[in-house]
């Protein structure tokens, strides 16, 4: 579940992924360093990125995300 769910899709900014795969799309920052902080304490082996898609050109926000 993402909070993209109740906006626009237009309005999307950061798409979490787990092993390059999409795993949910998020308006706010905060709300995808949740949502990846999440992911991440139940997926302690898989490798969590988070893109900023608003600018094509950028590289991963987050990646590998510590534990």
């Amino acid at each position: 579940m993402s909070d993209a769910d109740s906006s626009n899709s237009a309005d999307v900014h950061y798409v979490i992924e787990i092993d390059d795969s999409r795993h949910s799309e998020h308006v706010l920052f905060v709300e995808a360093i949740k949502a990846g902080l999440i992911l991440r304490e139940q997926n302690s082996q898989s490798i969590i990125k988070i893109r900023d898609i608003s600018d094509p050109k950028s590289n991963d926000i987050v990646s590998g995300m510590a534990a």
